[in-house]
C-alpha cells in the first residue's frame, strides 16, 4: 500500500513533507497514511502549497526589483 505523499518522488516528497509538516501536521499524518486524499486534504493540501509557493515567488520577485 502506497501512500499519499510515498508516491511522490523523492525530491518533490523532501518539499511537500517540509511544507505541509510545518503548516499542519495533522495533514502531513493523515497524506502519509491514506492511499487517496479526501478532497478537503486535497485541496488544503493545495492551498498551503500555493501559499508557500506564492510568499516565494514574492520573495524573489522583490530581489529581482531591487537589482534593477
Amino acid at each position: 500500500m502506497n501512500s499519499v505523499v510515498a508516491v511522490l518522488s523523492p525530491s518533490s516528497r523532501e518539499v511537500v513533507v517540509e511544507i505541509i509538516g510545518a503548516a499542519d501536521p495533522a495533514l502531513l499524518a493523515a497524506l502519509r497514511s491514506d492511499q487517496a486524499p479526501t478532497r478537503e486534504q486535497q485541496e488544503a493540501a493545495e492551498e498551503i502549497l500555493y501559499d508557500e509557493f506564492s510568499r516565494h515567488l514574492g520573495l524573489d520577485m522583490n530581489r529581482q526589483n531591487a537589482v534593477h
